[in-house]
């Protein structure tokens, strides 16, 4: 079940920013939106500064519309800026402000209300006042129309994010994040021998692959891999995250399992049997997938035993569209419960992050070759559970070995158009369960 977070002050969501982002911005322009008459949180999308400073950028435009998409009727902005020493004192920095507030102002004019805006520096915190913004305290503004550290009612320090009810309930979920964006979804190679040990599994097992020369021994690999697959991040079902925390049965995974896995994601059958792994469909959707993609290539190795139209299949005479209908229909249906509203479901905690584990291990020892599944599988991954940041790493990576591989395509169009995944856009909800996206 989702829980709710009420705060009693605007102040207190910035706290969550760099939680949904994945890092703590640095010299940036965060909008956050706030839907409906209780002010639920929704989408937070940041721009560069430089980004938005440039003439005739269109990139405040483009926050504006992801937030309208998003069913904000308000906003929230947070400016984060570098400055030397205390803000109130930095004539440059707030010159800077300034002026992004200016342009903030007026691509939200006529569309959506500025509720709050906020300075957020180094070590400090302080609320701005400007035209169209209602100040709720006495306070009176400091130099430059910014409430300085003496103003308490709208002014501390960074500290306070981290003492917030948001960062403790985020730190109970186990949330973390980056210090800079330039450290967000970095994979530390795996060592040398791991290296070379993982390499040459992945050629023994391409070459097997390619050498296997009846249907039969090609099925049984594919068969294999899968429940290698399902051995390092299905679940039975019944199985808890606790069960699996509670107990050891999930097996070590060894460079010769990693050289496996990577050679098996090329084959887009297991590829696709991955993402249907890792969805509602689980463990039986993932074995009865990988069965039907068989059937289909022996008959196609066959050329037709039975004149194409039917296929022998569990022993019987099935028509050859019945099968490739139901190849499709487990493939759309994981998507769906990842990208649709309609059949949208939350992520598998432990199945999750089990995946995600197994990903990072390929991406760290296997052969760079190899990287285009294993980084859009951990796009998709990231996106689903809504690390927009982590998700935009893995694609900028993974488009650098295969500028044209199909699934880093579409990851990439949901971020470029701030697309929530499903039950993000389902459920509509505040604080630690908000989505984000980044102008890029």
């Amino acid at each position: 079940m989702t829980k709710t977070l009420r705060v009693s002050h605007a102040s207190e969501i910035l706290s969550l920013v760099p939680y949904q982002l994945g890092f703590e911005p640095e010299n940036s322009l965060v909008l956050i939106s706030l839907r409906g008459e209780r002010n639920k949180v929704g989408l937070i999308a940041r721009a560069n500064l430089d980004d938005v400073l440039d003439p005739g950028s269109p990139v405040i435009e483009a926050l504006v519309d992801h937030a309208l998409r998003d069913g904000a009727s308000s906003v929230v902005v947070a400016i984060y800026v570098e400055c030397t020493g205390d803000f109130a004192q930095d004539s440059a920095a707030q010159a800077t402000v300034r002026e992004v507030l200016d342009l903030t102002s007026r691509g939200t004019e006529g569309n959506l209300d500025i509720t709050e805006a906020w300075v957020v520096t180094a070590g400090q915190h302080s609320h701005w006042i400007f035209p169209g913004v209602h100040a709720s305290s006495t306070c009176v503004p400091a130099v430059g129309g910014v409430r300085g550290t003496t103003c308490t009612a709208h002014a501390g320090t960074t500290d306070d994010f981290r003492n917030s009810q948001i960062s403790a309930h985020m730190v109970l979920e186990g949330k973390n994040f980056a210090r800079s964006r330039d450290q967000v979804g970095i994979i530390e190679e795996a060592s040398p021998s791991v290296r070379k040990a993982v390499f040459d599994s992945y050629l023994r097992e391409t070459q097997a692959a390619r050498h296997n020369t009846t249907h039969s021994e090609f099925a049984q690999y594919r068969s294999e891999t899968i429940e290698l697959l399902i051995a390092q991040v299905g679940l039975e079902d019944g199985c808890s995250c606790e069960g699996i925390r509670a107990k050891t049965a999930r097996p070590p995974l060894t460079p010769k399992d990693i050289g496996r896995i990577a050679a098996g994601l090329e084959d887009l059958a297991i590829r696709d049997s991955f993402i249907i792994l890792i969805s509602s469909l689980g463990n039986a959707g993932a074995r009865r997938h990988i069965m039907l993609a068989n059937a289909l290539r022996r008959e196609a190795l066959n050329c037709g035993t039975y004149g194409g139209e039917v296929i022998s299949f569990e022993g019987e005479l099935v028509a050859r569209e019945v099968l490739e209908e139901e190849v499709d229909m487990l493939a759309r249906n994981a998507v769906g419960v990842i990208v649709d509203p309609a059949l949208a479901m939350t992520p598998h905690e432990c199945t999750l992050n089990a995946a995600l584990e197994l990903l990072t291990a390929l991406l760290s020892a296997a052969p760079v070759n190899t990287h285009s599944a294993p980084r859009a599988l951990a796009a998709l991954s990231e996106w689903w559970r809504g690390n927009s940041a982590v998700a935009h790493r893995h694609v900028a990576e993974g488009l650098k070995h295969d500028p044209n591989y199909g699934l880093l395509g579409l990851v990439r169009s949901a971020l470029e158009n701030g697309l929530a995944p499903g039950w993000r856009r389902r459920e509509q909800i505040l604080g630690g369960f908000a989505t984000s996206m980044e102008a890029i």
